[in-house]
């Protein structure tokens, strides 16, 4: 009797589970070309950033800066207080520093941007540890003693609102830079990360910024666009409401009334004379014109006569008609800021696979945040509860890397020049308060002890670079050691770009999937030819017929060439 035989084949877990490729994304967002992407990014923001603090006039500085805690600070007041009780404060720290300005000199504060990312590092600080605490219910903010997650989000959008609330248009410039470039850098690291999931190959770095350069403009639009609605939209819903508004506060007699009765003259001249003009369609513009003219001069005149505003009156009830449009046009802008803003990451990631343009891209985007919220919801979770570990062993790796090279050459090189560190009593959360030096204040670098190290967020990773005054050569290894700490510090960032970016390329595709029906190696890719493919050959020309026949040739009998048999 014969046996048969059965081949084992291994389960492919990803196809009979997809939602295991959100494991993959610590892995893959770990390759040294995605790395370097967010490496570009995070330099790029940050140098664009302390730009536009040093171009802003200093009256923007922010108050209470730098503070040993952010809480005293003007964007942790804000957080904290009412807004009445915030102005009260304001006013007051901005009084103190205009006396202390006539006196020992105006104070160093700090830059809104410089500011803006330290609050936003505390609350990030403040939302990771309630993440591995387990307070992930609504709870303490980011400056209580147990934050919680959702609480420390919340105080990170009351530091939005701050600048948008107290620096509008530093917030609008600073708002475009960085949707600009986190929307380019954010395509080409989607498209990497969407290349190598479908492929199982990941392209070249050149290739992945070629692809977001060539599609810039589309990226333009999906950074600025739904900011733009929102920017535009809102002037234009209160034009109409000033309108009204004037139209109401129309008094029944003076100078006003006079006014509006002469231009009501004025539009009935007018329709009189385009309707004589031609008997065409616009005439009827015409009559319309003429109409309107004659109820604003009659309503005008009336008003005058009898001392009753008409206008007031019809302003009200205008007003009151047009109240229901004007929630609708409400509820459109509430749908972008909803919804199409939080889908921006989505938007990228169809830029990035499906080679389409940002009209579609946003469309997409949307539809899946619409159609799909609580998986979305699901996978942006165990993204979340994935990432923060990764970026703790990342902070942590980094972290003994600096230690280790202060330890071993830094603190045996200021040893050698006889420099010995004092430990400041000033060091504050964002880790830029100084701290002193002994001998003659060259000491180069400075880290806290290996016992006073902040193995979860909330210090500074890179330590302090003293700025005091110091010979031409030690101002310059400072300049460099400075180089190199930030590099390597800013690769912590740059891995949670990576991963942001990584993690909104598996969460689309897996809604893709789940609405559309598209598998996940459904990528766009740009046509080449086909090495298979080879043009249709031309006949060859016949000798015998083409060839004109020279006088002395002789052909076959019979001028007929036969066949041969061989």
């Amino acid at each position: 009797m014969t046996e048969q035989r059965g081949v084992a084949r291994p389960i492919d877990w990803h196809a009979s589970f997809p939602i295991l490729r959100m494991l993959t994304q610590l892995r893959s967002a770990a390759h040294l070309s995605r790395l370097l992407i967010g490496l570009a990014a995070v330099i790029t923001l940050a140098a664009a950033g302390s730009v536009l603090d040093r171009l802003w006039p200093t009256s923007a500085r922010v108050l209470g800066t730098p503070a040993a805690s952010i809480e005293q600070s003007e964007i942790g007041r804000f957080a904290t207080l009412s807004y009445p009780a915030f102005e009260s404060w304001r006013l007051g720290q901005a009084l103190a520093v205009e006396r202390a300005a006539g006196t020992a000199g105006r104070p160093m504060l700090d830059g809104p941007f410089a500011a803006f990312v330290d609050y936003q590092a505390h609350c990030l600080a403040a939302g990771a540890r309630g993440l591995l605490a387990g307070r992930i219910g609504w709870g303490g903010s980011a400056f209580d003693a147990q934050p919680s997650l959702p609480g420390s989000i919340g105080s990170a959008g009351s530091g939005v609102l701050w600048l948008l609330v107290t620096r509008p248009w530093f917030a609008a410039v600073l708002f475009t830079v960085y949707a600009l470039v986190v929307g380019l850098f954010g395509v080409a690291l989607s498209r990497h990360a969407a290349v190598q999931s479908a492929r199982g190959l990941a392209p070249d770095l050149s290739e992945s910024l070629a692809y977001a350069w060539e599609r810039r403009s589309a990226i333009a639009v999906l950074a600025v666009g739904p900011a733009a609605v929102l920017a535009v939209g809102g002037p234009l819903l209160m034009i109409p409401g000033y309108l009204l508004g004037a139209l109401a506060a129309v008094p029944a007699r003076g100078w006003t009334p006079t006014i509006l009765l002469l231009l009501g003259g004025v539009m009935i001249l007018s329709g009189i004379l385009r309707g004589r003009q031609s008997p065409s369609p616009e005439a009827r513009g015409g009559r319309k014109v003429l109409a309107a003219g004659a109820v604003l001069a009659g309503a005008t005149a009336f008003g005058l006569l009898f001392n009753v505003s008409l206008l007031g009156f019809v302003g009200y009830v205008l007003a009151g008609a047009l109240l229901l449009p004007a929630l609708v046009a409400g509820a459109l802008l509430a749908l972008v800021l909803i919804v199409v803003l939080p889908s921006g990451p989505l938007a990228r990631a169809a830029l990035a696979a499906r080679g389409s343009d940002a009209l579609d891209a946003l469309q997409c985007g949307a539809a899946y945040l619409l159609q799909r919220p609580w998986k979305a919801a699901i996978y942006a979770m165990i993204s979340l509860v994935f990432a923060v570990p990764a970026l703790l062993v990342a902070r942590g790796a980094v972290l003994v890397t600096l230690k280790m090279t202060h330890a071993t050459i830094v603190e045996r090189f200021d040893a050698g020049r006889g420099e010995v560190a004092e430990v400041g009593p000033a060091w504050g959360e964002s880790g830029r308060a100084a701290t002193g030096s002994g001998g003659a204040g060259t000491q180069v670098w400075w880290m806290p002890a290996w016992s006073d190290l902040s193995w979860l967020p909330g210090g500074a990773v890179g330590g302090v670079i003293p700025h005091d005054p110091a010979p031409a050569g030690v101002r310059v290894m400072r300049w460099l050691a400075g180089l190199w700490v930030f590099l390597l510090a800013a690769l912590v960032p740059a891995y949670g770009f990576s991963l942001y970016h990584t993690a909104a390329v598996q969460t689309y595709m897996l809604l893709r999937r789940d609405v559309d029906g598209d598998d996940f190696e459904d990528v766009f890719l740009p046509t080449e030819p086909d090495p298979l493919t080879f043009e249709p050959l031309e006949p060859a020309a016949d000798e015998a017929t083409d060839s004109p026949a020279k006088p002395g040739d002789k052909g076959p009998p019979g001028g007929v060439s036969l066949p041969v048999m061989r």
